[in-house]
């Protein structure tokens, strides 16, 4: 060990530098840091052995030429003396103070990086990395075209003679590969199940949509099978055409909007930037099928839900495009009530860390009990959700009448006459003619009454006898319409062989044709408030194999089910002049 850098540590020592100062002036000055090492090492040993009152020790260094790594010496430590001499004026020398100031200077970038760093991480933790910016660049990403997903959905409900639940599933694996937008492919298989106390019971279905034609396979269903394929196809094409041909006003307004682009891009919007459901809190860091990802917590903010259905109601209803029956504020607090009780008890979403793609989601909503959902009264009872219904039960007793008088004129042309009637059913009609005497649906809409509500037939004209049956020249055939429905007025409708009329005068007493017992205003917020939401239903799905494609291959020989509609729908909705006498 050279000697002159033993001799300079103990100077410096006891003018007051520290040891990592004495240290870094060595380095600055061209130093081998083992070798500055090893004199603090020595320097230690001569300081002990010198004493505290003695002079600096005379410690035998090597020679130059066998100093390790020896570097030529700057001008501060050449020196021919055997003995270095420090003091206030040999500290203050320019080598060592450059050293020193090189040292501030350092010591202030390493402040200045610590801080950066930390203002960094603190933006990246409490700002970039807070669950809020995680959920908005997942909003944010385009959804991926080609996925694939396993999903369930689980619905439970508890009868009210029963204390063991009732849960009805879906679940299965779908692929969906939405590459072109005008022929997107996709399959899923699915499994249908119900458990109760009884026991169990599952059917495993599948179906593909290629070229926006739909193969269903039935070769599960065992009341298909006589069908004589595995699998059947509908043209969605031909099938929207069919409908768009034979369809009612507001059929109509609803296809026009369908096809609005403009109008879906801005519910797209409204939906995306409602924050219906919004992360509260960063829980893990988790991996999905080997991809890292954010697991955050999810909650429901029903004020927003309920916004964001009425801005959206006010969209459709706004736009040029609609002609239909526009939503009342009533309506709309009827259905605000509903949506306010709504609960989301369980919300996790999983998001990639690195592409912000959903990997996966849980939800657990607290919904009405099925008892609620199947009692009609509560239904009527709540004109919001009742209005649709109505429509449909009308449209029902339109088709049913409809039916019946199809069924009627083919047993007109097999026998030359009507068949006799009996407690309002013809005879002879049934399974010939039709499978069943339809039941009118309930409850009774508008003015119809009990009496005129039930499809009732009357055999009428000059009865004759032919092959031993009693047949007629012309029968009636009553049913009720609550509103106007496909071009017949609301009230008593009646099919005879001319056709069928509706609104017709009252063929009985008053007081069997318009109901007199119509219910007053209803306290619609108390049957709202009746509703049990305790019912769970819960939704669980995975994502992966993003962008990785599958062939998907049409089957062979499926049964076209759109000839099979078109000859059954045909009937119900005919194109040509002598057919419609029969449904005027």
């Amino acid at each position: 060990m050279d000697k002159e850098i033993v001799d300079y540590i103990l100077q410096a020592q006891k003018h007051g530098l520290a040891d990592f100062e004495i240290k870094q002036n060595l380095l600055n000055a061209g130093w081998d840091a083992g070798v500055v090492e090893q004199g603090f090492v020595m320097s230690k040993a001569a300081d002990t052995h010198s004493g505290s009152g003695g002079s600096s020790p005379q410690v035998a260094g090597y020679p130059s030429s066998q100093r390790p790594d020896f570097r030529p010496q700057p001008s501060a430590f050449q020196n021919t003396h055997t003995t270095v001499a420090v003091n206030e004026q040999s500290i203050e020398n320019k080598p060592v103070r450059k050293s020193f100031l090189k040292n501030k200077v350092l010591w202030l970038v390493v402040v200045i990086l610590l801080v950066l760093g930390s203002s960094a991480f603190g933006y990246y933790k409490f700002v970039y990395l807070t669950p809020a910016s995680i959920f908005n660049k997942f909003l944010a990403v385009k959804p991926p075209a080609v996925y694939q997903s396993d999903y369930s959905l689980t619905y439970s409900y508890t009868e009210a003679s029963s204390t063991e639940a009732t849960a009805l599933t879906l679940s299965g694996s779908a692929y969906y590969n939405g590459q072109n937008a005008s022929s997107s492919e996709s399959g899923n298989a699915f499994t249908l199940g119900m458990k109760s106390a009884a026991g169990s019971a599952s059917v495993n279905l599948q179906y593909l949509l290629l070229n926006n034609i739909l193969y269903f396979n039935i070769s599960k269903v065992s009341m298909l099978k006589s069908l004589g394929s595995d699998w059947v196809k509908l043209d969605l094409g031909q099938m929207q055409k069919y409908l768009s041909a034979h369809s009612t006003t507001t059929d109509q307004s609803l296809n026009n909007l369908w096809e609005n682009q403009e109008l879906k891009t801005k519910l797209h919007d409204l939906i995306v930037n409602a924050k219906i459901i919004y992360p509260t809190n960063f829980f893990a860091k988790e991996s999905i099928k080997g991809i890292p990802t954010y697991h955050l917590k999810l909650t429901l903010d029903n004020q927003a839900l309920i916004k964001t259905v009425g801005q959206a109601v006010d969209l459709i209803q706004n736009d040029p495009g609609f002609t239909g029956e526009k939503v009342s504020d009533a309506q709309k607090n009827e259905v605000n009530s509903l949506l306010g009780k709504l609960t989301l008890k369980e919300g996790d979403i999983w998001i990639g860390q690195k592409d912000s793609e959903l990997y996966q989601i849980h939800l657990s909503f607290n919904v009405p009990s099925v008892q609620d959902l199947s009692d009609p009264n509560f239904y009527s009872s709540i004109p919001a959700l009742d209005g649709s219904l109505a429509k449909q039960r009308d449209a029902t007793r339109l088709t049913d009448a409809r039916q019946l008088n199809q069924a009627l004129q083919l047993y007109y042309n097999d026998h030359g006459g009507y068949p006799e009637g009996k407690m309002g059913i013809p005879q002879g009609l049934i399974p010939t003619y039709i499978a069943s005497w339809p039941v009118a649906p309930t409850p009774l809409d508008g003015t119809c009454t009990d009496y005129f509500n039930g499809y009732w037939y009357k055999n009428k004209g000059t009865q004759f006898t032919k092959n031993g049956m009693k047949l007629y020249t012309s029968f009636t055939l009553t049913f009720c319409l609550g509103e106007a429905t496909g071009g017949f007025g609301a009230g008593i409708g009646m099919a005879t062989p001319s056709g069928i009329a509706g609104n017709v005068a009252c063929p009985a007493t008053p007081n069997l044709c318009v109901n007199s017992k119509l219910a007053g205003a209803k306290n619609i917020q108390a049957k709202i408030d009746s509703l049990k939401f305790n019912s769970p239903l819960v939704i669980d799905e995975t994502v992966y194999n993003f962008g990785k494609t599958q062939t998907l291959t049409a089957p062979e020989n499926p049964i076209d089910l759109m000839q099979m509609l078109e000859g059954l729908l045909g009937s119900f909705f005919p194109t040509n002049p002598t057919a419609k006498t029969l449904v005027q």
